[in-house]
């Protein structure tokens, strides 16, 4: 389904990644880790199609990702996949409801549908209580949720989760893995990257570390 060759990431003189290969089946699930500045989030935008200044290719489903038009390439990243940022950006003026619906605005969703996503993702994060408030008003726990919540709301064929267990309550994260759990019983994938391993340790996900700019196995 994904299928990534030699890529090769630099910024100015430095190389981030260096020759990086990964293939992903359908409904397989990754665990990538390392330390910090390897490149795991450069390589997690590098698979969400948010960035194609690199070297190497990259095929999903056996598609050139960049020979695809902007339109398949919108499309992608907003119903193929679903990216929780370790950074998130959001509208600092809009409110919480309103940053959560981003993705809905493009869905093919009727209004029934649209309905029942917002419900699931708001209640699934306990958002129902701030969705009036504005975001720049926003603990840092608070915007992970919406973060996730945008992830999550089109139930997108990939997820992919930058960092997802910090800031949250214990609760929650058992919560999380446990929709983890049921997507990969579903044969829906899943990509996390995270410095907890042992949180995840028991989930049916390969392991694997970003070092010296490609994957191994752990």
């Amino acid at each position: 389904m994904i299928n990534i060759k030699n890529i090769e990431k630099r910024y100015d003189d430095n190389l981030i990644l260096n020759g990086l290969s990964l293939d992903i089946e359908e409904g397989e699930s990754i665990l990538i880790t390392g330390e910090n500045g390897v490149g795991k989030t450069t390589l997690l935008r590098i698979m969400a199609l948010l960035d194609f200044n690199y070297n190497g290719e990259y095929f999903i489903k056996g598609t050139d990702t960049k020979k695809m038009k902007a339109d398949t390439v919108s499309e992608y990243r907003n119903k193929f996949f679903g990216f929780s940022h370790q950074r998130e950006i959001f509208m600092e003026d809009g409110t919480v409801r309103d940053n959560i619906e981003i993705p809905l605005k493009i869905s093919e969703s009727n209004r029934d549908e649209k309905t029942r996503k917002l419900d699931f993702a708001v209640q699934f994060l306990e958002l129902e209580g701030i969705l009036d408030k504005q975001t720049r008003f926003l603990s840092g726990g608070e915007r992970k949720k919406i973060s996730i919540a945008r992830a999550i709301i089109n139930e997108p064929e990939v997820l992919i989760l930058d960092e997802p267990f910090s800031f949250l309550s214990e609760k929650l994260v058992i919560k999380l893995l446990g929709y983890v759990e049921e997507r990969i019983e579903n044969n829906k994938s899943n990509i996390i990257v995270t410095h907890d391993f042992g949180v995840i340790k028991n989930l049916n996900m390969k392991k694997m570390i970003l070092e010296n700019g490609r994957l191994t196995d752990c």
